[in-house]
């Protein structure tokens, strides 16, 4: 037997249908096709589905930010060869143990944040989660009472 599980959701079934197929291989013609609409109807509702799920994304993000143990922002044209030592500064202020080491928190920011040749490219903030992760976002908040 199967069981289906419902829960609340940003996509409408429809989307969740077309990126199931899509997830199985199906060109968006195919697709149309099964549901009896056009492709350019599918492409639509798919392009609206990714938004949905960026915009999701990017909301997680947010919330495991304000929920940060500590958080730095890195402003555009920084080199990303000082941000170690200030994230050691501030954690150490707050009394938080960092579990990386300078060269891991480099190779992450190359990985992860907007960054070319040692500069930050955009703002952005580089934050430890709850759980000790190191995260970037490009949205920063500014404190207020």
């Amino acid at each position: 037997m199967l069981t289906v599980f419902t829960m609340k959701s940003f996509l409408t079934e429809q989307q969740i249908r077309i990126l199931r197929l899509r997830a199985r291989g199906l060109k968006q013609s195919e697709i149309a096709e099964i549901l009896g609409t056009s492709r350019a109807n599918v492409s639509i509702l798919e392009h609206r589905a990714l938004e949905k799920i960026e915009k999701a994304r990017n909301t997680l993000l947010i919330w495991e930010q304000i929920n940060s143990k500590i958080s730095l922002d890195i402003k555009e044209g920084e080199d990303i060869f000082e941000v170690p030592k200030k994230l050691f500064e501030k954690a150490d202020n707050a009394r938080v143990k960092v579990p990386y080491s300078t060269a891991e928190i480099i190779a992450f920011l190359v990985e992860h944040a907007p960054i070319k040749d040692r500069v930050a490219r955009r703002n952005f903030t580089l934050f430890l989660d709850e759980k000790e992760r190191l995260r970037v976002s490009e949205h920063s908040f500014e404190e207020s009472d």
